[in-house]
């Protein structure tokens, strides 16, 4: 199997930096209509999955959806 021909280019690719914060994240993932993200570092390497849950999680711990506290946390 030739992996090149399945795999979308980086470019093409919607992905989150680790610095974004939840709310950016959380748009970014509801505009393009994924259910789960990678995540880069700041060189461009991937660090990790953020998904759904990972957001749900987030607001129930926080228990608010409010968008200022979504801000002020990273991804």
């Amino acid at each position: 199997m030739n992996l090149a021909r399945i795999m979308i280019p980086k470019v093409s690719t919607v992905f989150l930096k680790e610095n974004q914060s939840v709310r950016q994240g959380w748009e970014i993932m509801n505009r393009n209509g994924y259910t789960a993200i990678p995540v880069l570092d700041t060189d461009g390497k991937y660090i990790g999955t953020v998904s759904e849950g990972d957001f749900l999680k987030f607001i129930i711990a926080a228990g608010t959806l409010d968008t200022q506290n979504m801000e002020s946390h990273r991804v």
